[in-house]
């Protein structure tokens, strides 16, 4: 403990771990400290007004605790609080209930009434900086050495929306609320919709938004800045985000993987084609060759020399050797087709008598059932 003060019915105890105040009519003892909205915890000063409300000096700020309703107001910067550092056990009030507090700078003295008089304003964040990986990304440059690096067109409090790469990542964006009566009962926090729903506290002393590895695809940054004692609305900004697919996933890539996939198809679907033709055309030459065997009279006997079989192959069980009157000599009867007959004789006879090189001709033959084919 290093201050002590006592009033009609309070105890005020500081030391490095925040107030403690003791209420005698009540006995009750309440801990002020950064968790419920000191500004710091170690207390270097504490001084009672003539209202017995509690201030207390810290590292770069003056804060005071009401007696009434145990509420906290932060000064510093506003107030150039943070550009002294004030020193243990160095605060006094005067008769006229003026405060002192001294410093290794110089030494505060105000009235109780004037910070008090202060009235928070708040207004919404800007955006003031984007950094990727850590550096700062500067506003677009016309000089040559640079055109190739990425930046911004314009100021990022004047941007809408801005464009990122998939692997310009991590990114962070700053923001803060200018102009704020009193910044230092100032908090921030975020969130990035289309990724998260709840809020992130930013934390004191770090107005940064910060995000790794995000999926492609639209998002907004939201960010609030809220009074810490609740004494003013709050007060939100947003920006909206668009992170690109990455090159293999780009609308160029797919289309490639789409045109490549269906040249497979088209090159699987060929051969199947190439394929069913070649064995359409086998089974044609098959038939013909039946045709030219059983024309002739003959057969095709394939001998399994290992085995010692034999398979004879083009045998047409429905029909029998034609008869055409040259081939079976001996015999009028006929199998062939009356219509034509006279015409496959001539085409043997132009044959036999040297008149073509080859025998060919189409005609109709009645099979075993009686039926022509």
């Amino acid at each position: 403990i290093d201050n002590i003060h006592v009033s009609d019915n309070l105890i005020w105890l500081a030391s490095e771990q925040g107030v403690l105040l003791y209420n005698k009519d009540q006995e009750s003892i309440k801990l002020f400290n950064e968790n419920n909205g000191l500004s710091k915890n170690s207390i270097y000063s504490l001084v009672l007004d003539s209202s017995e409300n509690a201030w207390v000096s810290t590292d770069g700020a003056i804060s005071v605790i009401s007696s009434k309703d145990y509420s906290i107001k932060n000064f510093s910067v506003e107030l150039h609080f943070s550009d002294n550092e004030f020193i243990f056990n160095s605060a006094l009030r005067s008769q006229k209930n003026i405060l002192y507090f001294g410093g290794s700078n110089g030494f505060h003295k105000f009235s109780p009434k004037l910070p008090l008089a202060l009235k928070q304003e708040l207004n919404p964040p800007i955006f003031t900086n984007l950094l990727i990986a850590n550096k700062t990304v500067n506003i677009r440059s016309l000089s040559p050495n640079e055109k190739n690096l990425f930046s911004l067109k314009n100021q990022l409090s004047q941007l809408n929306d801005i464009t990122l790469k998939h692997e310009q990542s991590p990114f962070s964006i700053e923001f803060i609320s200018p102009n704020s009566k009193l910044s230092s009962q100032v908090a921030y926090r975020y969130r990035l919709k289309g990724l998260e729903e709840h809020w992130i506290e930013s934390g004191k002393g770090n107005y940064r938004a910060t995000y790794t590895n995000l999926s492609d695809g639209d998002y907004i940054l939201e960010v609030e800045a809220y009074d810490l004692l609740g004494t003013v609305s709050n007060k939100k900004s947003t920006l909206n985000i668009h992170i690109m697919a990455p090159w293999w996933f780009s609308k160029t890539a797919i289309t490639v993987y789409t045109l490549l996939f269906f040249l497979v198809i088209a090159y699987f679907v060929q051969q199947m084609r190439h394929k069913r033709l070649y064995h359409l055309q086998i089974q044609k030459s098959e038939e013909r060759l039946k045709l030219s065997l059983w024309g002739s009279g003959d057969e095709m006997w394939d001998w399994n020399i290992s085995t010692g079989k034999i398979y004879r192959s083009n045998i047409w069980g429905i029909l029998e050797f034609p008869q055409d009157g040259r081939r079976n000599v001996g015999s009028d009867k006929t199998n062939i087709n009356e219509h034509d007959i006279e015409r496959v004789r001539d085409a043997i006879n132009d044959h036999f008598d040297n008149d073509t090189d080859h025998f060919e001709a189409t005609y109709r033959v009645k099979n075993k059932d009686d039926k022509w084919i």
